[in-house]
């Protein structure tokens, strides 16, 4: 785990060694400019966690942020990073249609740069880096309306 002085958060992986801080830095004041179109602000759900930049911002705009995060080394960088956010709940699972124990796979860019960002489930035979982690029916953890 490291610490970028430049965003102010801990990551999996050196910045430049991680495609996906770069992007996700650049797209995540996206959230900004979507916020007047959203009214009901009670809760928000926010799938793939990363490393807290998207539950970070939209925690400025809901009550309560529901944030999923089933890779294990962002999910320790993500507690880290919102502990100091009381509206944001973690959740080290994915999210599904059922709940189950899942394979997931893990990407990298093209220039073999590590993308933190890119887990996802895949059936099939594949040769990349993987995990497994039980994913669940977001019913069965958020019981607020969201």
């Amino acid at each position: 785990m490291h610490f970028s002085k430049k965003l102010n958060l801990w990551m999996p992986y050196k910045e430049k060694d991680d495609i996906a801080i770069e992007v996700v830095s650049k797209e995540v004041d996206f959230v900004d400019t979507v916020m007047e179109y959203v009214h009901k602000r009670n809760a928000c759900v926010q799938a793939g966690g990363h490393i807290g930049m998207y539950p970070i911002k939209l925690s400025k705009y809901f009550k309560t942020v529901y944030t999923f995060e089933p890779n294990d080394s962002n999910y320790e960088c993500l507690v880290k990073n919102v502990e100091n956010y009381p509206n944001i709940v973690t959740v080290n699972k994915g999210l599904s249609d059922k709940t189950s124990e899942e394979l997931f796979l893990l990407d990298s860019s093209p220039d073999g740069r590590t993308n933190s960002g890119a887990a996802f489930v895949k059936d099939g035979d594949f040769d990349l880096p993987s995990f497994t982690k039980e994913v669940v029916k977001l019913d069965d953890v958020v019981t607020e309306e969201v």
